[in-house]
């Protein structure tokens, strides 16, 4: 038996976004980022997941902002204290002495975690106090807390010590209806060219440079079906998420296309008004829009308060022309608003999303952002029914 604190390895805050912590060593395993569901496929417990090889993926309550973890290394089974209010524990091979523990954007480097198989224990108070708050603002008091403790240990299945937060008990039950991550499917060829341009691409979006439009179009064409120019657009500039997208059944796909839509539209701040909220409405009913939202200057007009047929000072160039590079500029929040409802009420499923998605991340300055949001729409489970 251990002491009752063991060897801190780390104690201090570590930013979430998006609710979760991943526990992982150098080479990080980009399959883990992308279905973090799978990491507790299949498990009794929903907040600790270890399907994923030499990782964790913890579940934390806050959305967003900083919160307060110890990770502490045990000889063996530390006493379990009953301040905590759900405490899982899972098996996971230590693979290196060198680990991270990171959210969504950075986190903190964590040393002398025990070589081999192990087990950890992961301890949470306040979970839901956290998820009602959703972000943490600076000087704000911690809603949440956790714990992690690792010890050598053999093989076991995952078990759920204690359950005391409503969060937890949801995250439990999703684990135990998501299919647990197969092995890594091997690329071919084609497949590791195609990720060698969307590497490329994506350097090349970080400054001011143009396209390289041949190899763009190659990602294009291994990514997606051709259902128009935005959605070539689009798996431009995030191949994958381009991918994931065309995998949507039509009906998950419509719904996405509409919170893209209805996202934009706050950011513009006028999601809040009738015949907007009617326009998104229609969409999502695959119906067609009034006859208003099919002259883009009168939208502007009246998005804007201007007199009708005024004169609105917005240049928008939505599409790139072939053989001229883009600028990485984002558009006004208004007239991404337009162009993204437009797109999500088209009759096409596939090219509602994939224009919809697009014209959110036009209005960002930072367009992973926008599709880093989209991915944690996909991570949810599908609405029922």
């Amino acid at each position: 038996m251990s002491s009752p604190t063991g060897q801190v390895l780390f104690d201090g805050d570590i930013h979430v976004h998006y609710g979760f912590l991943v526990l992982e060593r150098g080479d990080r395993d980009d399959r883990v980022l992308e279905d973090l569901l799978a990491a507790r496929g299949g498990q009794s417990n929903g907040v600790c997941g270890a399907r994923f090889p030499h990782h964790l993926v913890m579940k934390t309550g806050l959305h967003t902002g900083d919160v307060p973890v110890r990770v502490e290394r045990h000889d063996g089974a530390p006493v379990l204290d009953d301040r905590w209010e759900d405490v899982v524990e899972v098996s996971f091979d230590v693979a290196d002495d060198e680990y991270a523990l990171v959210g969504f954007d950075g986190g903190a480097a964590v040393t002398g975690l025990p070589l081999g198989s192990c087990r950890a224990r992961w301890s949470a108070v306040g979970m839901d106090a956290g998820h009602r708050q959703d972000t943490r603002l600076d000087g704000e008091p911690a809603p949440d807390r956790y714990l992690l403790q690792v010890w050598p240990a053999p093989p076991a299945p995952d078990d759920i010590l204690r359950q005391g937060s409503e969060q937890a008990a949801y995250w439990h039950d999703v684990a135990a209806e998501t299919p647990p991550p197969g092995p890594p499917r091997p690329r071919n060829a084609e497949e590791v060219r195609a990720a060698e341009i969307h590497a490329a691409l994506l350097a090349q979006a970080a400054a001011p440079v143009g396209w390289q439009v041949e190899a763009a179009a190659t990602v294009s064409a291994t990514t997606w079906p051709a259902v128009g120019q935005r959605a070539d657009q689009l798996a431009d500039a995030d191949a994958e998420l381009a991918r994931l997208l065309a995998a949507l059944a039509p009906t998950r796909q419509r719904a996405v296309a509409v919170r893209a839509a209805r996202l934009t539209c706050e950011l513009a701040e006028v999601a809040d008004r009738g015949w907007v909220e009617d326009a998104l409405a229609r969409a999502s009913r695959r119906e067609p829009l009034p006859d208003l939202w099919h002259d883009v200057g009168s939208v502007l007009d009246r998005l804007l308060d201007q007199e009708p047929g005024g004169h609105v000072e917005i240049e928008v160039e939505l599409v790139d022309p072939p053989g001229r590079p883009r600028s990485w500029a984002p558009v006004p929040p208004e007239a991404a608003a337009v162009d993204a409802v437009r797109e999500a009420a088209g009759p096409d499923d596939a090219a509602a999303v994939a224009g919809a998605v697009d014209a959110l991340a036009s209005a960002h300055e930072d367009r992973s952002a926008a599709f880093a949001e989209v991915r944690r729409w996909l991570a949810e489970p599908p609405p029922a029914g």
